[in-house]
């Protein structure tokens, strides 16, 4: 635990995470100075906005304005909390590029470490990349974004660390939202499941009424957004957790982390994870996405206890001492060596 040390945090606001994690850091000691945001679409203030946006990118090609406007705003409301501080021993950002650069810059000047966390691939939000160079400390989760800017450090997401729960028998867990690519996917499992006897409570989200009809066609049912709580609850009653990640990245997504805080077993479509000092066979399966082979012999497979020292390095507490490099912990690397539990 570090204790009487400071912190600006910066992160989202969405599904209640930015709110775990300030907890987490106030019981290893920080004092948290916090600051989300949540990850919206701007509205405009005037129709005159709309206007000059249409203009902008039909016109002139100028595809950035309505972000600009969004920053701007932004800006204004977090420059107003920040004078409030005059200075913090660190700073935190994850996903920096939801944070307007000017305020970037004035934290910068407030602390003795400014770290940032991208935990998405750089591909995928490419205006984060004109805010590495302002930090200290600047990690990626994608092993192939490593070699794409020198000076950035690997890291995974992690885990909060809890007591593991009884789980329901052969019943898989999924909530995302909708887009074609998970949902042609969900669709497979959800006959896959059926035909194993697994109960399947697998979930979309979507507002649109479009994604719903197709949702409701396909038998699956619609779910609004849970929060980080909701979700965890009912992470700890499955006993098979599904991982869909995106095919812009190779990063590991919290699912995966749960499954390995939780003891869960774990379906994924994410190959990188084969190469990660967590991997076993027995309590994870690569899907092809094609079809079900060897899903059957994989969910009769028993689950093989993970070594403590290497469960550990996932959990938070050793995951912000080597954010921050402070304390004692294990460092964290990206998907490069083969596992050496098989």
């Amino acid at each position: 635990m570090i204790g009487s040390k400071t912190i600006i945090f910066c992160a989202p606001s969405d599904f209640g995470f930015s709110d775990v994690i300030k907890s987490e850091l106030q019981q290893q000691g920080f004092t948290v100075y916090d600051f989300p945001v949540s990850d919206t679409r701007y509205k405009y203030k005037r129709f005159a906005e709309r206007l000059l946006n249409i203009y902008k990118k039909t016109i002139l090609g100028n595809y950035a304005y309505k972000r600009q406007l969004k920053m701007a705003e932004r800006n204004k409301t977090l420059m107003r909390q920040l004078k409030n501080i005059d200075h913090a021993d660190y700073a935190l950002f994850i996903r920096p590029d939801l944070f307007p650069l000017p305020f970037v810059k004035e934290v910068k000047s407030k602390v003795d470490k400014l770290i940032g966390y991208q935990w998405d691939g750089l591909q995928r939000f490419p205006e984060v990349i004109d805010y590495i160079d302002l930090f200290d400390r600047f990690f990626v989760f994608d092993a192939e974004d490593l070699a794409s800017k020198t000076d950035l450090l690997p890291l995974t997401n992690f885990f909060i660390e809890k007591n593991i729960p009884e789980s329901s028998e052969r019943s898989a867990y999924f909530i995302a939202s909708y887009d074609e690519h998970r949902f042609e996917l969900i669709k497979k499992l959800k006959t896959i499941f059926d035909h194993e006897d697994v109960d399947s409570q697998l979930y979309l989200v979507s507002s649109e009424d479009k994604q719903i009809q197709n949702i409701q066609n396909a038998g699956l049912p619609v779910e609004k957004p849970l929060t980080y709580q909701e979700n965890i609850h009912r992470v700890e009653k499955a006993s098979i957790l599904v991982d869909i990640h995106s095919p812009i990245h190779s990063g590991l997504s919290f699912r995966v982390f749960e499954a390995l805080n939780y003891n869960k077993k774990l379906i994924t479509t994410n190959r990188s994870v084969r190469n990660y000092d967590f991997y076993h066979p027995n309590n994870i399966f690569i899907w092809n996405t094609i079809d079900k082979n060897g899903i059957a012999e994989f969910l009769k497979a028993e689950y093989v206890e993970i070594p403590y020292e290497i469960k550990h390095k996932y959990a938070f507490s050793n995951w912000i001492n080597y954010v921050l490099d402070i304390g004692e912990y294990s460092s964290i690397e990206l998907s490069t060596t083969k596992s050496t539990l098989v």
